[in-house]
């Protein structure tokens, strides 16, 4: 005659051996999971890109930019290098066109280019197999903003400088394993070095605007800079 305590043993002893074999099974799954992972990080790594945006550039606050201008077109070329993994360092250089609309504001002229060109720092996101997210902030640049005034066929021009302040968010959709089109957004926030009369001078102390734009990218390469070394 068979013991409870033999059936409680037995039981026992049963409901282990599925316990063991699920904690097994779990961790099985979760290595796979996380190989899976880093096989995509890893098929998914690129030497860096090379890119051209076409932007709309938003005026922004009380500023000479946000005051006295409205948005017309701009464009932007980049260079990026991943240093390790999705960490990277990028190179920019383009301009932004506004017209001007206050006259009071930014002086007897009739357009203004803001040109810039600075480099940033940054982390690219690999969420899924063909979108990637890229967050960067300068670390150094230039910007230059020149007004220009047309009359009877003749220009006259007036440039002031800035330091670069950018702030850049972007999502790439790939469309093959190099070429992808990408959305684009920017802040930007430039601090001038202009002087002008202490009743407006905070006016002129600062450049802001917002960027919106499209572009295209073409990646290259299979392995960040420090791996490939």
């Amino acid at each position: 005659m068979i013991s409870i305590s033999h059936i409680k043993t037995s039981f026992f002893c049963a409901l282990l051996f599925v316990s063991l074999f699920s904690f097994a099974q779990v961790t099985e799954t979760s290595e796979s999971k996380n190989n899976s992972k880093q096989d995509f990080k890893e098929t998914k790594q690129k030497l860096g890109f090379g890119s051209i945006n076409f932007n709309v550039p938003i005026p922004s606050g009380d500023n000479f930019i946000g005051l006295g201008t409205k948005s017309k077109i701009g464009f932007d070329i980049k260079a990026l290098f991943f240093i390790h993994k999705q960490f990277f360092v990028s190179g920019s250089v383009g301009t932004n066109y506004f017209k001007v609309i206050d006259q009071s504001i930014i002086g007897n002229y009739n357009k203004t280019e803001a040109q810039h060109q600075y480099l940033s720092i940054g982390y690219e996101v690999l969420a899924l197999p063909k979108m990637r997210l890229g967050l960067s902030v300068s670390v150094y640049g230039e910007s230059f903003y020149r007004n220009t005034h047309f009359t009877n066929n003749r220009k006259a021009y007036q440039r002031d400088s800035g330091r670069v302040r950018n702030y850049n968010i972007y999502f790439d959709y790939m469309l093959s394993d190099e070429f992808a089109v990408c959305l684009n957004y920017n802040y930007r926030n430039d601090k001038m070095n202009i002087r002008t009369s202490p009743d407006i001078q905070n006016i002129f102390d600062n450049a802001r605007f917002h960027s919106i734009g499209l572009g295209v990218k073409l990646y290259f390469g299979n392995a960040d800079v420090i791996s490939g070394i």
